[in-house]
């Protein structure tokens, strides 16, 4: 429950919807000052995990996920399809999954985008990034044991509702050209049979060529053990229950917020922000802002437009006791090699309020040679360096994570 005084200035307060009160956000409240947060006070506790280097699991970019035991390393492999490795908790590798090709258990995915572990079943879902095909399963050994098959053309990532039951998001921002873009989410069950949609409400302006913007950033976690959900195009938090979505909070972005189903020029994006859900606790609520900063346009025909935007990161934190916000900059006060611009954009939150960091071995040897001409390092940070003693460049990369504090308390 949040405790909120409705005030004008207020960034938190409750406001009625239907026959109850909902919590609105007021973002253009939260004061424009940015505080300076040690990682120490964010992430009490935290682990340092080298991967083991061997000829078989040689690993780039990565993408990871975590169960009880094991770590599970997904990596470009170009030319050639991506890679995804098991590696228990230490770091020391296990086994692969997958191999290129189009039969059955193979992919031609450019990145496992999505590895979701079903530790009761010892079963692992993977989701392969630029591949058309559907989502596999593997046993934890790394035996191709079946699919998921996709109801529908480009949805995105895919989530567990119950046993051999799916979800996944369509869009709600943009002109509709593909099935998915008339609903926000869509259910379904393992051989692709649509269960239940919810529709999407608002479009723009079809019957012109001009500019829109598409897509953004979908946020789901997990929270009092439930799903939630934030959709851009649509400006609510919802709770995913029995298959509905419950409005529980209002964003109000103000005016520079990213004008969603709306005409507009594509210069005018600048300064306009997207918002994304990181985490949430009985305490805060954690949302990374994307400030547009500049845009480069084209309609390569009428109607179709290709853009790429250069956003800037901010990070809000709000603590729900106090109804008080702030913009955040973390510092490393633990290892002292991990840049403010590393900090910015290179945490990964999962939805059981982990963060993860990979660390590839030459920015760490480049960070740490870096970090000796500006300051001395702590004995503590001596400790946590001392494990990575063995790093060469040829080594693979450094998995850190670390657990959200129970509360982060703004006055």
């Amino acid at each position: 429950m949040y405790s909120c005084k409705d005030t004008e200035n207020a960034v938190i307060r409750e406001i009625p919807f239907q026959d109850r009160k909902i919590t609105e956000i007021v973002l253009d409240n939260i004061p424009v000052e940015v505080r300076e947060f040690k990682l120490s006070g964010l992430f009490p506790d935290f682990q340092i995990i080298p991967l083991e280097t061997k000829p078989e699991c040689v690993i780039g970019n990565t993408k990871i996920s975590f169960s009880k035991d094991f770590i599970f390393v997904g990596t470009q492999n170009f030319p050639g399809a991506s890679k995804l490795y098991r590696f228990n908790k230490n770091g020391s590798f296990i086994n692969e999954y997958g191999k290129e090709g189009r039969g059955p258990g193979e992919h031609e995915g450019y990145l496992p985008s999505q590895v979701i572990p079903f530790e009761r079943d010892s079963l692992l879902l993977v989701n392969w990034q630029g591949n058309d095909d559907n989502s596999q399963y593997f046993s934890f050994n790394g035996f191709f044991k079946g699919e998921v098959i996709l109801p529908m053309e480009l949805l995105s990532e895919i989530y567990n509702w119950s046993e051999k039951e799916w979800f996944s998001f369509g869009n709600c921002a943009g002109k509709p050209e593909f099935q998915r873009d008339s609903c926000k989410l869509v259910f379904f069950n393992d051989q692709g049979k649509i269960l239940k949609t919810i529709p999407r409400l608002k479009y723009p302006n079809t019957r012109t060529d001009d500019f829109t913007p598409y897509g953004g950033l979908n946020s789901i976690y997990r929270f009092n053990n439930r799903w939630k959900i934030y959709i851009p195009g649509v400006d609510t938090i919802f709770r995913l229950e029995d298959k509905n979505l419950i409005p529980t909070e209002i964003l109000i972005r103000g005016k520079n917020g990213m004008p969603y189903n709306s005409i507009i020029a594509p210069e005018e994006l600048i300064g306009k922000f997207d918002l994304k859900i990181l985490a949430e606790t009985d305490n805060n609520l954690i949302i990374q802002k994307h400030i547009i900063k500049s845009v480069e346009a084209n309609q390569y025909k009428p109607g179709k437009w290709s853009v790429r935007i250069f956003p800037e990161y901010q990070l809000i934190i709000i603590d729900k006791k106090t109804s008080k916000a702030t913009y955040a900059k973390l510092t490393d006060d633990i290892f002292q090699f991990l840049s403010d611009e590393f900090l910015k954009f290179r945490l990964e939150w999962t939805d059981n309020h982990r963060v993860i960091i990979s660390v590839q071995a030459m920015d760490y040897l480049k960070a740490i040679k870096e970090s000796k001409s500006l300051n001395s390092p702590t004995k503590e940070t001596m400790i946590h360096r001392d494990k990575l003693k063995g790093i060469t460049e040829n080594s693979n990369p450094i998995i850190l994570t670390f657990t959200l504090n129970d509360r982060i308390r703004i006055n």
